[in-house]
């Protein structure tokens, strides 16, 4: 999101033609409405010549799914339930948003 604060990744040595992966947190805002755009700008900087390259990736925000039809034991979905029972209680999502969860969840038991 424009304006949104840079992550960084620690500084790699590579030589020329080599590769590096790396993870850097990229964090979505919680308000983006379903199918909206998310942009994101990766920059390289060389530090000795001062030369950077950059290029962006654009997402799209989905409707996240909690698991995959007929995948989901008897045990993970405890454990889920269990979670999203404790965000109930704290507050961060309703008690509407966790039947729904609950529904989706139990659609994928084996």
């Amino acid at each position: 999101m424009a304006g949104s604060a840079s992550a960084r990744s620690q500084g790699q040595a590579l030589a020329p033609g080599k590769r590096a992966t790396f993870d850097v947190p990229v964090v979505v805002p919680r308000g983006l409405p379903i199918d909206a755009p998310v942009e994101i700008a990766i920059i390289a900087r060389d530090r000795g010549s001062s030369r950077s390259a950059r290029a962006t990736i654009t997402g799209v925000v989905r409707k996240p799914t909690l698991c995959e039809p007929g995948q989901l034991t008897r045990a993970q979905y405890q454990a889920k339930i269990t979670e999203l029972r404790a965000a109930v209680t704290a507050g961060d999502i309703a008690q509407a948003q966790f039947d729904k969860y609950d529904a989706e969840l139990t659609a994928c038991l084996k």
